[in-house]
């Protein structure tokens, strides 16, 4: 190591300070941790350190601590070196402007200039070492590596650093075949080419070597992305090569996406590829060096579209009919699927990017619009699932949950027109706030029980009544506006938790962000579902007075019917039979199912206190409780059953608005 040292010294300008003496403390090889002796051995070495620094010699003593060991490597010795002396330069560089000396004078104070001429000996020592095909390919990384350390991101030739490493790596994958080296030189070439200017000439041979590397990491995992990434840059390759000199870049690119379509199946991608074989075959005239191999390359491309079996798919060009037979039946197969499948969402949707009112035909005309259809009619025989899938993953809409208010936007008001250009405030400007955030969500497509519901229609708005929560749980997620909360407020603040029909809306929903009276998310929870931030979730359920377990997973039903009512019992409606509908959803539909379950399991003294309270909150009119609860109930018992033999009864009716 003092040889090095001296070497070192010898090398560096006169202003950096090199130490003269080194005392190496051996450490574990095992492990990174020293044992007992180097520990005891090193503590010492710094209290001496400490000791001669304060007497004020004429010597500045230094202790530090280096990785690994030599195992008579050079390379490795050097890396130790490197280390020692970037430490050396970090301890100097803090003192002298702290308690500048002048011992210290030459020392620059600034660390990064220390630091670039490590770089430059490092870089040194790599061109050097890598002369001797003797060394060990992991001695040379871990040198790479340290150079890396010492080139700033700002450097114009930190590319320069990244690059060497990554040859080296790649060196060792050559032998070894690591998927670990594969991946860090994939990131290596990628950060360089990024890093590198448009115009350096190096530029061009790194992306090059990276597409090598994506096609061997894709050629072994298969993984699409890394295909993806390998179409993009050879389309950057292609566009940076002059016209002439296009025809192995053609044929690159259409590789790749021939590769693609064997994959997916789908026939852009096949029709591109054989567009630019036909293009780079033009460029290669018989006496052209590349004209067999482009001739060879186009016919591969017209015979993976016409073999390919499980992707092939009809190229429609000029001269084909679209509206052949086969191409008919897959339209009539795709149609029915869509519409059953659009049975179970609401019949009319916003269309976010638009803000036009959708039934089913024009929403059927959207999605036959869409690159989902597309995909699906390049497919030979697309299945029902895959129909399913694309009709549903086009189709994602999201639900509004509020207060109705003033001025609140009805179908005949909005029908025909774009909400957005509408002008209004208070109802209308909620609905465009909902539809422009649900579009900013990625939503194509929104539902208000406002104006999507046509309320004239007595049976339209029975199924509506009916479908209620199957809509809420079908939607993808659930915007909640709080009018009455401020961005400082809390949600026990709002009158949203005791309305009636928010309850089905809170249960029926997987997903739910709560946004306040200026449509900011509350308290700024940036989430894709506010049921998931633990926090969030306690502080709905003490507001609903609903157990987290029943927010997150609830199922509709009988099943424990008396909490069921008991949530209910906290809420109300504007008018006391609204109260039975919006339960529908929460018991599935049959509230005469519910009193004649909890008539067969409650005492009929304990159903008469439930009675006496509905009475007592809905007035003498007794709205839906009344009347269901007289068509159950015995004029008068015959028997009271014996109290003991029934679960105990709470004290207070289950009252319910």
């Amino acid at each position: 190591m003092t040889q090095h040292l001296e070497a070192f010294a010898k090398m560096l300008p006169s202003r950096l300070a090199v130490p003269s003496h080194v005392c190496v403390v051996p450490t574990s090889e095992s492990d990174s941790t020293l044992s007992e002796m180097p520990m005891r051995r090193l503590s010492q070495l710094e209290a001496t350190v400490r000791t001669l620094n304060s007497n004020g010699g004429p010597y500045k003593w230094h202790v530090s601590m280096l990785p690994g060991i030599f195992r008579g490597q050079p390379e490795i010795a050097w890396n130790a070196a490197l280390l020692l002396l970037k430490d050396v330069t970090e301890t100097q560089a803090n003192e002298f402007l702290t308690f500048p000396r002048p011992a210290l004078k030459h020392m620059h104070a600034r660390l990064p200039d220390g630091c670039l001429v490590l770089k430059d000996l490092s870089d040194l020592l790599l061109r050097e070492f890598r002369k001797k095909r003797s060394s060990d390919s992991g001695a040379l990384i871990t040198l790479a590596r340290t150079a890396l350390k010492f080139t700033p991101p700002e450097h114009p030739h930190h590319h320069s650093a990244l690059i060497n490493l990554a040859d080296d790596l790649y060196e060792r994958f050559e032998k070894e075949g690591s998927n670990v080296d594969l991946d860090e030189i994939i990131v290596l070439r990628r950060a360089a080419w990024k890093g590198m200017f448009p115009d350096n000439p190096e530029r061009q041979t790194i992306l090059l070597e990276l597409d090598d590397c994506l096609y061997e990491r894709f050629r072994r995992t298969g993984a699409m992305a890394d295909l993806e990434e390998i179409i993009s840059l050879r389309r950057v390759t292609l566009e940076r090569t002059p016209p002439s000199n296009r025809c192995r870049q053609l044929l690159n690119l259409a590789n790749s996406l021939v590769e693609k379509f064997e994959k997916l199946g789908l026939v852009t991608d096949v029709k591109e590829a054989i567009d630019l074989g036909r293009t780079a075959f033009e460029l290669c005239p018989p006496d052209h060096p590349d004209h067999a191999l482009s001739r060879d390359c186009f016919a591969n491309y017209l015979d993976a579209k016409i073999k390919n079996r499980g992707a092939r798919a009809r190229i429609m060009g000029e001269g084909n009919n679209p509206s052949s037979p086969s191409s008919s039946d897959v339209k009539q197969s795709i149609k029915k699927i869509a519409f059953e499948t659009l049975e179970t969402i609401p019949l009319r949707l916003l269309h976010t990017p638009t803000g036009i009112l959708c039934n089913r035909d024009l929403q059927l005309s959207h999605f036959e619009k869409s690159p989902q259809y597309q995909q699906l009619l390049s497919l030979n025989q697309p299945s029902a699932a895959q129909i399913r899938e694309a009709v549903n993953a086009f189709f994602q809409f999201a639900t509004l949950s509020h207060r109705w208010a003033n001025g609140e936007p009805l179908l005949r008001d909005v029908e025909g027109r774009k909400i957005y250009e509408m002008d209004g405030v208070d109802g209308l400007e909620k609905l465009q706030q909902f539809c422009a955030l649900a579009f900013r969500r990625g939503f194509l497509w929104a539902w208000s029980d406002t104006c999507c519901i046509d309320k004239d229609s007595s049976a339209e708005l029975q199924e509506a009544i009916g479908s209620m929560f199957s809509w809420y749980r079908s939607s993808s997620l659930t915007l909640v506006h709080l009018c009455d909360v401020s961005d400082t407020g809390s949600l026990a603040d709002s009158v949203w938790f005791e309305r009636g029909w928010t309850l089905q809306e809170l249960l029926a929903s997987h997903a739910v962000l709560f946004y306040t009276q200026d449509w900011s998310l509350y308290k700024n929870l940036e989430a894709t579902n506010h049921k998931t931030d633990p926090a969030l979730l306690e502080e709905v359920g003490k507001a609903a007075g609903i157990a987290k377990q029943h927010l997150m997973n609830f199922y509709p039903g009988l099943d424990d019917a008396r909490s069921r009512l008991h949530w209910a019992s906290r809420r109300r409606t504007t008018r006391p039979e609204d109260i039975a509908y919006s339960l529908f959803g929460i018991f599935q539909g049959s509230l005469t199912n519910l009193l004649r379950r909890v008539c067969g399991t409650c005492s009929w003294t304990s159903l008469s206190r439930d009675y006496i309270g509905f009475r007592r909150r809905f007035g003498p009119g007794l709205g839906w409780g009344g009347i269901v609860v007289q068509q159950l109930l015995p004029r008068q018992p015959r028997a009271i059953p014996d109290s003991t033999s029934h679960p105990a009864h709470p004290q207070q009716p289950c009252q319910m608005q």
